[in-house]
Parts: structure tokens; sequence; C-alpha cells
């Protein structure tokens, strides 16, 4: 039964989710990776939401998006 249980919640939960929202996402993320490739520091602000946290690997290694963005500032002028 409870097996059953888990199964329908998962199930409900899966028919839930709403393909447009899906879509956004994924388009969201997309403008993001170019505003990166393209070197649109400002688009790439625009796209985090003011409440962004990257969070990395390691203690100390978070950051926030008015970091981020200055981040990929420095590591484009010190890459090569």
């Amino acid at each position: 039964m409870k097996k059953l249980f888990i199964f329908l919640f998962a199930l409900f939960i899966i028919f839930s989710c709403k393909q447009g929202s899906t879509q956004n996402n994924i388009q969201l993320v997309n403008d993001y990776i170019s505003s990166v490739e393209n070197l649109e520091f400002e688009v790439m602000g625009d796209l985090l939401s003011e409440d962004y946290i990257g969070i990395g690997p390691s203690v100390g290694d978070s950051v926030t998006k008015k970091s981020a963005v200055a981040n990929w500032k420095q590591n484009v002028k010190t890459l090569y």
C-alpha cells in the first residue's frame, strides 16, 4: 500500500508539471548561456534574479548575483 501511495504521488507530481514553464526555463538557461558566450554582462545581470546565489563545491565558493557577473568580467580579462 505504501508503494502504491508513493507511485501515485510521483505520478501526480510528474503530470502536474506544466510544459510551458519547462520551456520558459529552458529558454532562460539558453539566453543566459548565450549572454555568457557573447560577453553580454548586462544581460547576464538582468537574467539572474536579485536573490541569486551560486553555490560552489567548497565552503566559501558561493557567490551572489553581483559577484557572479563581476567574476565573469574579471575572468575574461585575465583568460589569455
